[in-house]
């Protein structure tokens, strides 16, 4: 616990010295304040944690956070893993072609860093044949798995986080996806 704060501490600190990450109001409005109990054990405000665990050039930290926090926040502050995944699935559909070449493009698009690119392929590959062995073919086929293929998509991606850019940030953020998925 005391190893997940100082991280939080250390990549705010980061975050804050940092020109290029973008600037949020501090004077949020009172629904971006969140009780994050159940999912990571600290409190803190929805901008924070864009601070803390938003690269500038990773869209795609931000849309995973606000998704995982929108779902997450129950009444008992119990996660909900199929909703959060459901939640993230859907922004993808709705913006990428329903195949596996279109998911691929609209993650790419997502993470800025050609760096990635060789992993989210792999990613994609490798996630259809684990969801569904006998291959993902056509649009009529391919939204029933999305949810499950997008779900083991990301998590292949931040377990490599700490090789790709070895900042506190990746493991915080790597944190919050385990923890809604």
């Amino acid at each position: 616990m005391c190893k997940n704060i100082k991280f939080l501490i250390l990549c705010m600190t980061i975050a804050a010295a940092s020109a290029n990450i973008h600037q949020y109001d501090s004077q949020s409005p009172p629904e971006s304040v969140v009780n994050l109990t159940r999912c990571n054990e600290l409190n803190l405000h929805r901008w924070e944690l864009h601070k803390c665990c938003k690269y500038p050039h990773i869209n795609l930290h931000r849309v995973l956070i606000d998704t995982c926090l929108d779902e997450c926040i129950g009444s008992n502050d119990e996660c909900c893993p199929m909703g959060c995944l459901w939640r993230i699935t859907k922004i993808v559909y709705d913006s990428a072609n329903v195949n596996l070449n279109g998911l691929k493009r609209t993650l790419k698009s997502s993470v800025f860093d050609s760096e990635w690119d060789d992993l989210i392929e792999t990613s994609v590959d490798e996630c259809a044949l684990e969801v569904r062995p006998a291959g993902l073919e056509g649009p009529c086929q391919f939204p029933a798995h999305l949810p499950k293929l997008l779900g083991c998509t990301i998590k292949k991606l931040f377990l490599q986080c700490p090789q790709m850019h070895p900042l506190p940030v990746c493991e915080t953020t790597k944190m919050y996806v385990q923890e809604c998925m």
